[in-house]
């Protein structure tokens, strides 16, 4: 971001990312390092806003995504300065400004899935605890409690470790599609 550029108030971020296809476009193009024409941007904005391919997007919902685009998401982001849009040629880029944005479009994990995680890691950990209580009863009492206790750690780090190894590897392979 150059010095001339105006800090974007909180206000503004949130207004401009208070719509999907609003961050659709800016994530987009934060993918790229060329601008993109207009029709481009809007058939992969439809084919994420419909869960689809851009191949198998109608000329309707082509049609709904870019006259949305043209008449008042790229405006309304050219307004703020986070994009330029070039009417002689149709196309769109980012401006050094977006740089303000840039940590808002990263791909998190959703929240629930988190949480799933997080319930998976603690109920298969009690499941081991309470087996070992269940199973380990005939041994003395102290060298049960280590040994209770130490199968418990070492199965809730190879759970833990399963579990949000599959989740990142979920969220990878979702930021990487591309259409």
């Amino acid at each position: 971001m150059s010095t001339d550029d105006p800090e974007l108030s909180q206000d503004v971020i949130f207004d401009v990312l208070s719509s999907s296809r609003r961050r659709y476009v800016l994530y987009y193009l934060s993918q790229r390092e060329q601008p993109v024409e207009l029709p481009s941007l809007a058939e992969e904005v439809a084919a994420w806003e419909t869960e689809s391919t851009v191949e198998d997007l109608s000329s309707q919902e082509r049609k709904r995504v870019y006259v949305s685009l043209y008449q008042t998401h790229i405006p309304k982001l050219e307004e703020v300065g986070l994009v330029d849009y070039d009417q002689d040629t149709g196309e769109v880029s980012l401006t050094d400004q977006s740089d303000q944005i840039q940590g808002f479009l990263q791909q998190p994990s959703p929240a629930r899935g988190r949480i799933t995680n997080v319930v998976i890691v603690v109920g298969l950990s009690l499941a081991v605890l309470l087996g070992g209580i269940v199973l380990i009863p005939t041994i003395e009492a102290s060298l049960a409690l280590v040994a209770m206790l130490t199968v418990w750690a070492v199965a809730t780090v190879a759970i833990t470790y399963v579990v949000f190894r599959r989740d990142g590897e979920e969220q990878f392979s979702t930021a990487l599609r591309e259409r």
